[in-house]
């Protein structure tokens, strides 16, 4: 199964995030980005990401350019970036990041599946977050509660006994 080059970003990055150190937190999450970037390679899950329709500039933007929260930054400075920040939505968009998983027949992000949902990235801001571990392991989990093979893969439900 081919992956998306959207999914290799992802891989990448998942690898990216591995640490050398030895320590029980850092074996046991390394161990689980080993599995989630696999089971992306296997053709187990994928991330889809898809344009958010429906994303409001000023909920996305938040405080960040409020100078009266901002109070150690100068109003022109606040100004020059949230007009950058503006030029950079148009520019490159504002995505939902979405897990899924391989049920045999088709790709599933809704039924047996939560928590794989993230919205109000720009550009390719997902990748790196991050994120990609918890939407990886909802997805991985998802697609692991099914009836699977010796070899852990899927068992098509039109073939079961």
């Amino acid at each position: 199964m081919k992956i998306s080059s959207f999914d290799k970003k992802v891989v990448i990055s998942l690898l990216n995030q591995l640490t050398p150190e030895k320590t029980e937190t850092s074996t046991e999450r390394n161990g689980e980005i080993d599995k989630v970037a696999l089971a992306v390679r296997l053709g187990k899950i994928r991330f889809i990401k898809q344009e958010d329709q429906y994303v409001d500039l000023k909920a996305l933007s938040g405080d960040l350019f409020n100078p009266d929260v901002n109070i150690d930054i100068s109003k022109e400075e606040l100004k020059r970036s949230e007009s950058a920040f503006r030029v950079r939505v148009h520019r490159e968009g504002v995505w939902i990041v979405e897990s899924q998983y391989w049920t045999g027949r088709a790709w599933e992000g809704i039924e047996g599946i939560s928590n794989n949902v993230i919205c109000g990235f720009v550009g390719d801001d997902f990748v790196g977050s991050g994120y990609e571990l918890d939407l990886g392991r909802e997805a991985l989990t998802a697609y692991n509660s099914q009836p699977l093979d010796a070899l852990g893969f899927v068992i098509d439900p039109f073939r079961q006994e």
